[in-house]
Protein backbone atom coordinates (compact mmCIF):
# COMPACT_ATOMS: atom_id res chain seq x y z
CA UNK A 1 0.00 0.00 0.00
CA UNK A 2 1.56 3.43 -0.84
CA UNK A 3 1.50 6.17 1.91
CA UNK A 4 2.06 9.72 2.27
CA UNK A 5 4.57 10.90 5.31
CA UNK A 6 3.85 14.77 6.33
CA UNK A 7 6.42 16.87 7.93
CA UNK A 8 5.51 15.81 11.23
CA UNK A 9 6.21 12.39 10.21
CA UNK A 10 2.54 10.91 10.61
CA UNK A 11 1.87 8.17 8.10
CA UNK A 12 -1.21 8.82 5.81
CA UNK A 13 -2.35 6.71 3.69
CA UNK A 14 -3.19 6.98 -0.26
CA UNK A 15 -6.22 8.15 -1.35
CA UNK A 16 -9.01 5.84 -1.74
CA UNK A 17 -9.23 4.31 -5.95
CA UNK A 18 -12.16 2.44 -6.67
CA UNK A 19 -11.94 -1.04 -7.50
CA UNK A 20 -8.95 -1.36 -5.04
CA UNK A 21 -8.86 -4.81 -3.73
CA UNK A 22 -6.88 -3.24 -0.30
CA UNK A 23 -10.35 -3.25 1.66
CA UNK A 24 -10.59 -4.46 4.52
CA UNK A 25 -14.08 -3.47 5.90
CA UNK A 26 -16.62 -1.56 3.79
CA UNK A 27 -20.25 -0.15 5.84
CA UNK A 28 -22.28 -0.06 2.61
CA UNK A 29 -25.72 2.19 3.48
CA UNK A 30 -26.04 0.75 6.75
CA UNK A 31 -29.22 1.65 8.82
CA UNK A 32 -30.61 0.28 12.29
CA UNK A 33 -33.85 1.26 13.57
CA UNK A 34 -35.89 0.10 16.23
CA UNK A 35 -39.83 -0.20 17.00
CA UNK A 36 -40.70 1.59 20.19
CA UNK A 37 -44.39 -0.85 21.80
CA UNK A 38 -46.23 1.70 23.78
CA UNK A 39 -45.43 2.43 27.64
CA UNK A 40 -45.87 5.21 30.24
CA UNK A 41 -43.28 7.63 29.10
CA UNK A 42 -43.02 5.98 25.52
CA UNK A 43 -45.24 6.55 22.24
CA UNK A 44 -45.41 3.93 19.75
CA UNK A 45 -42.72 4.06 16.77
CA UNK A 46 -39.59 4.09 14.98
CA UNK A 47 -36.26 4.99 16.89
CA UNK A 48 -33.22 5.42 13.78
CA UNK A 49 -29.78 4.54 15.84
CA UNK A 50 -27.98 4.46 12.76
CA UNK A 51 -29.29 6.05 9.69
CA UNK A 52 -27.73 5.23 5.82
CA UNK A 53 -23.86 4.90 7.48
CA UNK A 54 -20.93 4.12 4.56
CA UNK A 55 -17.52 3.82 5.31
CA UNK A 56 -14.11 1.96 3.78
CA UNK A 57 -11.23 0.97 5.73
CA UNK A 58 -8.48 -0.21 3.64
CA UNK A 59 -5.78 -2.68 4.81
CA UNK A 60 -3.05 -0.97 7.02
CA UNK A 61 -5.41 1.74 8.05
CA UNK A 62 -6.97 2.36 11.44
CA UNK A 63 -10.19 4.30 11.83
CA UNK A 64 -11.37 6.02 15.34
CA UNK A 65 -15.27 6.55 15.66
CA UNK A 66 -16.08 9.34 17.98
CA UNK A 67 -19.11 11.66 18.75
CA UNK A 68 -21.51 12.02 21.29
CA UNK A 69 -23.44 9.50 23.63
CA UNK A 70 -26.77 8.28 21.92
CA UNK A 71 -25.16 9.00 18.65
CA UNK A 72 -25.36 5.21 17.36
CA UNK A 73 -21.74 4.61 17.69
CA UNK A 74 -22.24 1.23 19.50
CA UNK A 75 -25.11 0.20 17.68
CA UNK A 76 -22.97 0.57 14.64
CA UNK A 77 -20.21 -1.68 16.10
CA UNK A 78 -22.73 -4.17 16.92
CA UNK A 79 -23.44 -4.31 13.29
CA UNK A 80 -20.09 -4.86 12.62
CA UNK A 81 -19.60 -7.58 14.54
CA UNK A 82 -22.56 -9.36 13.58
CA UNK A 83 -23.81 -9.50 16.77
CA UNK A 84 -27.02 -6.99 15.51
CA UNK A 85 -28.67 -7.35 12.28
CA UNK A 86 -28.96 -4.23 10.22
CA UNK A 87 -32.37 -3.07 9.14
CA UNK A 88 -30.72 -1.78 5.89
CA UNK A 89 -27.01 -2.06 4.27
CA UNK A 90 -24.43 -3.98 4.06
CA UNK A 91 -21.32 -4.91 6.16
CA UNK A 92 -18.34 -6.36 3.87
CA UNK A 93 -14.78 -7.90 5.34
CA UNK A 94 -12.71 -8.65 2.72
CA UNK A 95 -15.20 -8.17 0.03
CA UNK A 96 -17.71 -10.85 1.90
CA UNK A 97 -20.64 -9.79 3.41
CA UNK A 98 -20.31 -11.00 7.03
CA UNK A 99 -22.49 -14.68 8.48
CA UNK A 100 -22.78 -13.88 11.94
CA UNK A 101 -24.33 -17.54 12.22
CA UNK A 102 -20.43 -18.45 11.42
CA UNK A 103 -19.05 -16.76 14.94
CA UNK A 104 -15.75 -18.52 14.91
CA UNK A 105 -14.53 -17.00 11.26
CA UNK A 106 -15.89 -13.72 12.05
CA UNK A 107 -14.32 -13.51 15.17
CA UNK A 108 -10.36 -14.78 13.32
CA UNK A 109 -11.47 -11.39 11.07
CA UNK A 110 -12.13 -8.58 13.49
CA UNK A 111 -12.31 -7.91 17.35
CA UNK A 112 -13.48 -4.91 19.58
CA UNK A 113 -11.39 -3.04 22.02
CA UNK A 114 -13.70 -1.67 24.72
CA UNK A 115 -13.46 1.53 26.02
CA UNK A 116 -13.14 0.90 29.59
CA UNK A 117 -8.98 0.66 29.62
CA UNK A 118 -8.96 -1.36 32.60
CA UNK A 119 -11.68 -4.29 31.36
CA UNK A 120 -9.70 -4.57 28.32
CA UNK A 121 -5.80 -3.63 28.44
CA UNK A 122 -4.17 -5.35 31.82
CA UNK A 123 -1.21 -2.73 33.29
CA UNK A 124 0.51 -6.06 34.13
CA UNK A 125 0.75 -6.98 30.56
CA UNK A 126 2.75 -4.93 27.75
CA UNK A 127 0.71 -3.86 24.59
CA UNK A 128 2.30 -6.62 22.70
CA UNK A 129 1.49 -9.20 25.00
CA UNK A 130 -2.32 -8.04 24.70
CA UNK A 131 -2.40 -7.77 20.85
CA UNK A 132 -0.85 -11.58 20.46
CA UNK A 133 -3.58 -13.35 22.51
CA UNK A 134 -5.86 -12.89 19.15
CA UNK A 135 -3.24 -14.81 17.57
CA UNK A 136 -2.77 -17.40 19.89
CA UNK A 137 -6.49 -18.23 20.86
CA UNK A 138 -7.18 -18.67 17.58
CA UNK A 139 -4.17 -20.36 16.68
CA UNK A 140 -2.50 -18.71 14.24
CA UNK A 141 0.88 -18.93 13.44
CA UNK A 142 4.19 -20.33 15.67
CA UNK A 143 4.93 -18.23 18.96
CA UNK A 144 8.01 -17.03 16.82
CA UNK A 145 5.82 -16.27 13.92
CA UNK A 146 3.35 -14.21 16.11
CA UNK A 147 5.89 -12.49 17.93
CA UNK A 148 7.09 -10.97 14.74
CA UNK A 149 3.51 -10.50 13.75
CA UNK A 150 2.62 -8.45 16.63
CA UNK A 151 5.88 -6.49 15.90
CA UNK A 152 4.83 -5.64 12.41
CA UNK A 153 1.31 -4.56 13.44
CA UNK A 154 2.84 -2.35 16.22
CA UNK A 155 5.38 -0.87 13.72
Amino acid sequence: MSETVTAFGAVQPAPYIPGNDDLALELCALSREFRLNRGMFVRPGIFTAVNNVSLRVRRGETLGLVGESGCGKSTLAKMLLGLLPPTSGNVLIEGREIDAGDRKALATRIQPIFQDPYSSLNPRRTVADIVEVALRLHNIGTPETRKQRVQEMLD
